[in-house]
């Protein structure tokens, strides 16, 4: 890992999640990100705040990337850009 770490030393990394506690991302990223610093690699975790609409967005999203099909309206495109900006 230290020999990998070297190779990606500086590269800056930003986590971005829904919470810093509870499921499996939140308990990957508690100990990864700071592994990954320890690596020498820019490695932050954030937190990122929206509304259960938001939420439902993104997990199309994620579902669409998995190969099933999803379909996202303007207005739903407009309320994720409008998070992600905040």
């Amino acid at each position: 890992m230290r020999q990998l770490g070297e190779k990606l030393a500086g590269t800056q990394i930003v986590h971005v999640n829904s919470t810093r506690e509870g499921g499996g991302v939140a308990e990957i990223l508690e100990w990864m990100t700071p592994l990954m610093s320890e690596l020498g690699l820019k490695a932050s975790w954030e937190v990122i705040h929206g509304s259960g609409r938001f939420f439902e967005i993104t997990k199309a999203i994620h579902n669409g990337l998995q190969g099933h099909p999803v379909q996202i309206s303007g207005k739903d495109w407009k309320v994720y850009e409008d998070v992600k900006r905040q």
